[in-house]
Order: structure tokens, then sequence, then C-alpha cells
């Protein structure tokens, strides 16, 4: 009998054994899928998933946002590598967070405004999953992404060069896209844009989006890099340069012989309008309105008293080489003696439009100012 309950206690201690581990199998088994269903259940929260999406805003996230909008272009002046590397370092640094977006609505789903320090950095719109989860929970997921990136506040960088000059920044030579004023005259030489030959106009250029200015070189049209003043009127000697020519001696001797011929005509000192008016005419382009306006004058010096005159100063103040054609700028003193012999000194100003026809330089038009 002795041995017979000997067997039965340990049977019992068996199977309370068995039992117990079954119970802590049950609460183990209740645990997990506790835990699962608590975690089927944030994961269809809206609210959990954007909590975890901004925290896993990390930099290999940047990264991608980066390699995006770096693809978009618009910042022609960075490298493309340099570029998603600024913008990744950038969009890196602040405190994130976010705020559900109910302007707009979003099948199956919501857009959140993502908050870098307060201020709008992007919008990221989620849905639900297709596919639930074990509970029948449905899940979320990013369906998309859209940031933006505006370079910090920089100052204005700007140029004024001639037209056919090129200005670099960053080693990334300015198009059109980068003027922002045409149409700007040289300081001094405004009155010679009122010609038919007019100098080269200058441009303006500006750029405002940049990220970090590191060079700018200034070409001329030869290509030859140039230093200039940030003011435009210190420049204008630099950008007419090459327009001068005032040591042109061609130039100089039809410019007096057209003034002595055209006082000679205009004072009708000899009494031969029509001679005087064809000597000029061999300096002047035929059928120029130069020319027509000379011609229209002759009738009126038959009615005139012949005056005495002399020429006693010529002065070139200078000689630009615009185009095909020269504009000379001039300075004339004359005496003219009146009808009872008084001299009366008149000091002329007068500017010369000069072109090349047939090998000859022959004066296109003449204005007093």
């Amino acid at each position: 009998m002795a041995k017979t309950k000997k067997r039965s206690g340990r049977g019992y201690r068996r199977f309370l054994l068995l039992v117990v581990m079954l119970f802590m199998l049950l609460i183990v088994m209740m645990l997990r899928f506790g835990w699962r269903f608590l975690d089927d259940y944030e994961a269809s929260q809206p609210k959990y998933f954007m909590d975890d999406y901004v925290a896993g805003l990390d930099e290999a996230h940047w990264n991608e946002i980066a390699a995006g909008l770096a693809a978009k272009g618009g910042y022609e002046l960075v490298e493309e590598d340099e570029l998603r590397a600024l913008i990744a370092g950038e969009l890196s640094q602040g405190s994130y967070s976010y705020a559900r977006d109910n302007s707009i609505k979003v099948h199956n789903g919501y857009r959140y405004v993502i908050l870098r320090d307060g201020v709008k950095q992007g919008l990221v719109t989620i849905v639900r999953d297709d596919n639930p989860n074990f509970y029948t929970f449905s899940p979320w997921r990013v369906e998309e992404e859209d940031y933006s990136f505006t370079p910090p506040a920089s100052e204005p960088v700007e140029v004024t060069v001639p037209a056919s000059w090129q200005v670099v920044f960053n080693g990334c030579p300015l198009d059109e896209t980068y003027i922002a004023e045409t149409g700007i005259k040289i300081p001094g030489l405004e009155a010679y844009y009122d010609e038919s030959y007019a100098p080269e106009y200058l441009v303006r250029y500006e750029v405002t989006q940049y990220l970090e200015q590191r060079s700018l070189e200034i070409l001329d049209a030869e290509g030859q890099p140039q230093t200039i003043s940030d003011r435009v009127e210190d420049n204008a000697e630099l950008f007419a340069a090459d327009l001068y020519d005032n040591d042109n001696e061609d130039i100089r001797k039809l410019v007096e012989e057209y003034i002595a011929r055209y006082v000679c005509f205009s004072s009708n000192t000899n009494r031969n309008p029509r001679g005087n008016l064809n000597s000029l005419r061999e300096l002047i382009v035929p059928g120029s309105d130069l020319d027509q306006r000379m011609g229209d004058v002759l009738d009126a010096l038959y009615w005139t008293n012949g005056r005495g005159y002399e020429i006693t100063d010529i002065r070139i103040n200078s000689i630009l080489r615009v185009g095909e054609a020269w504009l000379a700028d001039v300075t004339y003193v004359t005496d003219v003696g009146g009808q009872h012999g008084e001299l009366t000194t008149t000091v002329n100003n007068a500017r010369f439009t000069i072109v090349e026809q047939n090998g000859r330089l022959l004066v296109e038009r003449h204005k007093v100012y």
C-alpha cells in the first residue's frame, strides 16, 4: 500500500507541473497576441504612424529627399552632387513636427504638413494599405512626399557689363535668364545713342537665388578677364576703351575739310552757292538725308548776302568706332563778319557720322547740338 501512495503522489506533482506549464504557455501566448494586437492597432492609427514617420527623418531619408530636389534643377549655379549635399545638410537641421492639413480631402487617407521649427517644409500624404494585418486593421503607408527647399536669404549679386561680355558666377556662365535690365547706356556716351550707329548697350545681370558665392569672373568680348568696379560710372572708360579711335588721321582730315567746306557753303562768302554745294557734296554720302538737306538750303542761299568768315579753331573731342561707322564729336569756332564790319565769334558743337563707301570716307550725318 505504501508504494502505491508514493506513485500517486509523484503523478500528481507531474500533473500540477504540466498544468502550470500549460498555464504559463497560455499567458505567454496571450501576451504575444496582446502585444501584436496593440502593435497592429497602433499601426492603424494615423497619429502613431506620423509620430514614427517624423522620428524616422534621419540622414538617409534626407539624402533621398535632397536627391529628388536637386534633380528638379532650378539651381544652375551649383553642381547637382554639391546641391544635394547642401540641401540634405540644411534639411537635417532643426526640429520637425507635423499637423494635419484639412484643406484638402484625400481618398482613404490624410495629408499632413511637415514643419521645421514651426515653418512649413513639405507635405506628406498617407493612405491605408490594401493589405490588412492579422487583426484586419489596415496599416498606413506613405503615398506621396512633397518637400521644398529655399536657399538661405542672400544679398543679390548685380553686375553691369557690355552686352557682348560674359559673366561667370561660381564657374557657371550666366545666360539671358539672369539679365534683369537691358538698354543701359555707357555713362558719358549717352548722346551717341541717338545716332544711327550707336555704341553697344550695357546689360545688368542679377543673381538672387544662390547658396554661396565662391567666384565671380568677368570676360570681355575677346574672352579676356577684366576687373570692374561696383559703380557703373567708374567702369565707363573701360567699357568704351575699344570704341575710341582718336588717333585716326583719316577721320580727322575728313572732319576738318568737311567743316571748312560746310562753313563756306552756309556763309555764302563767295556768292557761289551751287559751286559750294557741289564741293561739299564730294564729302557727303550720296542720297543720304544730309545730302537732301544741303540741297534744300541751296535756293535760300541765293537770297542771302555773303558774309566774311574765318575758322579760328577746330577741336576733335573724340572719335568712336561703332560697327562699320565712326562717330566724331567736334567743337569748332568761327568769326563771322556782320553787315557793318563787326565780328561775331560763334562756338559750334557738332557730331558727325562717317562711313566708308567704295574705299572713300564720307559724312552720312551732321548733327548740331
